[in-house]
């Protein structure tokens, strides 16, 4: 690890796309909190429940700063992070390896798709089949996204500190969705007959 300074004079790198994207995935940092980090053309961005989603500027291949903060996010190697805020350690960061992705049937898939609500904010959610195993979700107030199962009713998003897991009745009728983020349920969608 490089010499802990506060933020000083910042002046942003050039990297290549196969540096940035070493970075790409989720993480656990020491408190507990599931983040994100994905690639946003030539930069990083922090994405964390209850958090400021930010973009991360390069200043070298390890280090990228917020602008305007004494906030700098460094890459001890290609699967952990560490977060300085003026001078000192804040939070350290491991990244998650995802559950694998799994193969579900189309008679499964199906019965997914459809019209969701969510029940904080009333905006519709759309869930339409992708290709093979996938699920496609959008909607007004959720960016386009692809759902990858990990179980038969739990998929994930790349990028979005998320899972979203579907709620079936004794019936096996789709219901609901719920969106989970650090082991608890931050949106629940009812499902449109």
């Amino acid at each position: 690890m490089s010499n802990l300074l506060g933020s000083g004079t910042h002046k942003a790198v050039s990297l290549k796309n196969e540096i940035l994207n070493r970075y790409v995935g989720d993480y656990i940092d020491s408190y507990g909190r599931n983040l994100s980090i994905i690639r946003e053309d030539s930069t990083l961005k922090f994405i964390g429940i209850s958090l400021p989603t930010v973009k991360l500027y390069p200043e070298s291949e390890k280090r990228f700063f917020l602008k305007d903060f004494d906030v700098q996010f460094e890459f001890v190697n290609d699967d952990s992070l560490i977060l300085i805020s003026s001078g000192k350690i804040d939070w350290t960061a491991k990244k998650v390896k995802q559950k694998p992705v799994i193969i579900l049937p189309d008679d499964i898939l199906d019965k997914y798709v459809g019209n969701y609500v969510r029940m904080d904010n009333n905006s519709d959610i759309h869930v339409i089949k992708g290709e093979g195993s996938i699920l496609k979700m959008e909607g007004k107030t959720v960016p386009p996204m692809d759902l990858f199962p990990t179980a038969e009713n739990t998929f994930f998003a790349k990028g979005f500190p998320f899972q979203f897991e579907f709620i079936v009745d004794d019936s096996a009728k789709v219901i609901k969705m719920n969106v989970i983020g650090n082991g608890k349920t931050v949106c629940e969608t009812k499902k449109k007959n």
